[in-house]
């Protein structure tokens, strides 16, 4: 998992369906603090667990390069969803944001 975060050209990463834990959702979070190029990234259908859903929001307001997050069919939390609204207050290239049927 180490060679992820050595992937710096990243542009576009597609994670949708499938089951994403709480310790993958963290190496996203991380991978989203980190990466300067990925602008695109697609979490839909994942069931997200809440700590997966908060760890990407506090990614989302350091991040500067995501322009489209589609998280579609994750049925987050309420934790989870409030941390989302509030990294778009921080969050100042995010031009897309698909939070349907959560």
């Amino acid at each position: 998992m180490d060679a992820i975060y050595k992937v710096t050209s990243l542009s576009n990463l597609y994670l949708n369906y499938d089951r994403l834990s709480y310790e993958a959702g963290k190496i996203l979070s991380e991978i989203l603090y980190t990466n300067l190029r990925l602008n695109y990234l697609d979490l839909s259908s994942k069931d997200l667990c809440n700590g997966a859903g908060q760890g990407i929001a506090m990614a989302l307001c350091n991040n500067n390069s995501l322009n489209n997050l589609n998280s579609e069919g994750n049925y987050l939390g309420d934790e989870a969803g409030i941390a989302l609204i509030m990294a778009l207050f921080k969050n100042i290239t995010l031009k897309y944001l698909n939070l349907k049927n959560n």
